[in-house]
């Protein structure tokens, strides 16, 4: 062997010699910093469950805002009223604007402004614009509350998000801090909205009674020519309809359960008030749309688009069973009954709070 060659074994057993003792060396230290980094972030975890909670059991005494209040706002500054200093106005409009809940839960108070924003479509249009005040006051009361548990070396994003028609991107979301980064830790929770439907099966059948009655017609012409093609389009047919009237139930139950309750025996009847400025500049066409049929038509093409999968598997599967014998005319209306009702859960919303450490606190 060359001198050389052992020279390199040498140095080739030494560098690896070097390496096992940096190993050994280095171990406890990365241990011990992913044990660290372990334990903050269960705290981080932890810390957002517990202030997530929290929301659901401090109650407000008193939140208030003004229905209308920045369209109110808009006209009073286009007739030269100052609307943040003139003090007679601010009195005069939260008199006749001013809406307010006692004793509420802050959870609470967040899902009722997200049950009647009505945002609607992919783009999130906002159908209802009589709440941008509402969600103002709604988002700074979750973050005085959130603010009270968590200091300045945290950040947080908090959104509550509520989706009560399957497959529509129709619903509302409150949203409080900022957008969370990358490593935060988060919780969620399932949140109970303010209300319970009235929509029951009962209530279905009434509604969509001419459509599910002309399945008796549509079964009867299937069994004179067996044309399963056309039995299918007319299934198809009948199930849209009935899809298309339920969510306008839907969509007028939402409007009473939330801002529509004010309507009787109040000082202000929002939409009509929108009405009398629908040809103020400050009112866009969206805000038109609201206020000529409270969205129905919009959401209810949604809905149809929405679900067209599930209505084609629908469809399909009762023809199939009425072409095998095994379902009549009164089956397929139970059927599709029982799937109208499955697509509407308007009680339950996702809340959730991501939490980080700032990089500079």
């Amino acid at each position: 062997m060359s001198d050389e060659a052992y020279s390199t074994i040498i140095d080739a057993v030494l560098f690896l010699a070097l390496v096992a003792v940096s190993a050994a060396i280095m171990s406890p230290a990365i241990t011990g910093h992913a044990a660290e980094r372990s334990l903050s972030d269960r705290g981080l975890r932890e810390l957002s469950a517990s202030t997530l909670v929290s929301l659901e059991s401090e109650r407000v005494d008193f939140f208030e805002y003004r229905v209308l209040g920045d369209v109110a706002d808009a006209v009073a500054g286009a007739g030269g009223i100052n609307a943040t200093s003139d003090i007679l106005y601010r009195d005069v409009t939260k008199a006749l604007l001013g809406r307010g809940s006692r004793h509420r839960t802050v959870m609470d108070i967040a899902a009722g402004d997200a049950a009647c924003q009505f945002l609607a479509g992919p783009g999130a249009i906002r159908l209802n614009p009589v709440t941008v005040e509402y969600d103002r006051a709604a988002s700074e009361l979750i973050d005085r509350s959130i603010r009270s548990k968590l200091d300045r070396r945290y950040g947080y994003e908090f959104t509550l998000r509520w989706s009560p028609l399957a497959g529509v991107p129709f619903g509302g979301e409150v949203k409080a801090g900022r957008p969370h980064p990358a490593g935060a830790l988060s919780s969620s929770t399932t949140v109970t909205m303010p209300y319970t439907t009235n929509i029951t099966m009962a209530v279905l059948a009434n509604a969509n009674a001419c459509d599910l009655q002309y399945l008796g017609q549509v079964v009867s012409e299937y069994n004179a020519d067996a044309d399963s093609l056309r039995l299918r389009q007319n299934i198809r047919q009948v199930t849209r309809g009935c899809l298309k009237n339920t969510t306008g139930l839907i969509v007028d139950e939402i409007w009473a359960n939330t801002l529509g309750s004010y309507l009787y025996g109040s000082r202000l009847d929002p939409v009509q008030a929108l009405k009398r400025f629908s040809n103020n500049e400050t009112l866009n066409s969206q805000a038109l749309v609201f206020i000529d049929n409270n969205g129905r038509d919009l959401v209810a093409d949604l809905a149809i688009a929405g679900n067209a999968d599930a209505i084609d598997r629908l469809s399909d599967a009762i023809a199939d069973d009425i072409i095998e014998g095994s379902m009549d005319a009164g089956g397929a209306r139970s059927t599709i009954l029982a799937w109208l009702h499955s697509r509407y859960t308007p009680s339950r919303a996702v809340a959730a709070l991501s939490v980080w450490v700032e990089p500079y606190a």
